[in-house]
């Protein structure tokens, strides 16, 4: 496991989730993975990259449509709901990187 902390910018949350999902997703093929296994606190973003809900917003469909290319160049992708509350060190890591 490896884990990136950087600033990303003035964004909304989702934007900010999807930028950190394709920083992700860019080191893990770096890296040489094969399986990847994301998890996330937002459901939002979650329910858009497994289909259950559509991208309505245009400012996240370029982002959705980047993951959704950076995840075929896996073997596989598993993408899992955690709850806020669960997720302590990535919480950490983005206010790691916000200072």
């Amino acid at each position: 496991m490896k884990s990136v902390s950087r600033a990303i910018g003035v964004t909304t949350n989702n934007q900010a989730e999807y930028k950190a999902i394709i920083v992700a997703l860019e080191q893990a093929g770096k890296l040489g993975a094969k399986q990847v296994e994301l998890n996330s606190d937002s459901e939002l973003v979650v329910f858009q990259l497994t289909g259950r809900y559509r991208v309505k917003k245009d400012t996240l469909k370029p982002l959705f449509q980047q993951v959704k290319e950076l995840c075929a160049r896996f073997e596989s992708f598993k993408v899992k709901h955690i709850p806020r509350e669960q997720n302590s060190e990535a919480d950490a890591l983005a206010n790691k990187a916000y200072r």
